[in-house]
């Protein structure tokens, strides 16, 4: 997932900027409706406990990624900075339903002894998959015109390649998120427990 988010971290506050001549401030505030959508959700879902909804938010993530850098692509295409925002507020809100639970998925899944790996791994893999991320939007970025462009059509042009590049890339997570096996002896002996 970060891999195909990190455009809109790299490349959003500065075509605000050039596109619709947002000021540094109204930009990055712009920017920060996918802080406050992240934040929001995960308090809101921070209590599911069943092994069913949990794997269902961790799907539904990525299926939100995909769903906001298209409604961003789509945003930009009829030049309406709200419908961009709604692509942006989507992508926050899929870091929001599945992030914490992937996490915890990842440390349940760990051998007892390698847990504080796994812990210590995560902050380093959403690291690296910005870097990735922010590295071939540049490089999209520059074989679409994005550092020439003169005019705002040409700008346009361009940040749609990197954001529709970047919704393909989310396909992959989505892809992994529904391949992800459920792990049915745990999942049937939870559900074999619950009160009725």
């Amino acid at each position: 997932m970060p891999v195909a988010q990190a455009s809109t971290s790299v490349y959003l506050v500065m075509t605000l900027q050039d596109l619709w001549s947002y000021g540094p401030t109204k930009a990055g505030a712009f920017n920060a409706t996918f802080a406050i959508a992240w934040s929001t959700c995960a308090i809101l879902i921070a209590n599911i406990q069943s092994p069913t909804r949990r794997a269902f938010m961790i799907r539904l993530g990525p299926a939100l990624l995909v769903a906001g850098l298209s409604v961003i692509v789509v945003g930009f295409s009829l030049d309406v900075p709200l419908v961009v925002m709604l692509g942006q507020m989507s992508i926050g809100t899929g870091f929001g339903v599945s992030w914490g639970f992937l996490s915890q998925n990842v440390m349940e899944a760990a051998r007892s002894g390698e847990r504080d790996r796994a812990s210590a791994l995560l902050p380093t893999l959403q690291s690296a998959g910005y870097a990735i991320g922010a590295a071939v939007a540049g490089l999209v970025a520059n074989a679409s015109g994005y550092p020439e462009a003169a005019t705002p059509d040409a700008l346009r042009d361009a940040t749609i390649m990197i954001f529709s590049v970047s919704a393909i890339i989310g396909l992959g997570a989505m892809i992994a998120g529904f391949a992800l096996p459920l792990r049915r002896k745990n999942l049937l002996a939870t559900e074999m427990h619950k009160p009725l």
